[in-house]
């Protein structure tokens, strides 16, 4: 018998589209789940070990299963930017600490 969140993985992976054209918004697929979204962000990040799932922030955001090699380039590239600019963010209030502000 398969654990609730066995369960969960199953069907997070029977509703995830397959075109980032059609991703589903995090706060819906946890609704439709009954989780909240910290929960759906924990498993998704678990199913990730496994299988291409891609989000994105621009264009509605959402998830879904990435069918090609350029989607998961354009996912990997889009948090690179993330990192980045945290990067940047953190060096910035680091800088902050030791200028008597």
């Amino acid at each position: 018998m398969k654990s609730n969140r066995e369960h969960l993985k199953t069907r997070i992976l029977e509703t995830l589209p397959t075109s980032e054209e059609s991703a589903i918004q995090g706060k819906e697929l946890a609704a439709l789940l009954g989780i909240t979204y910290r929960h759906l962000k924990s498993i998704v990040q678990e199913l990730r070990l496994e299988y291409p799932i891609c989000s994105k922030e621009w264009s509605g955001g959402g998830y879904w299963l990435a069918s090609s090699d350029h989607e998961i380039k354009s996912f990997i590239n889009m948090i690179k930017a993330h990192r980045k600019s945290y990067d940047t963010t953190i060096a910035v209030m680091e800088n902050h600490l030791g200028g008597g502000h």
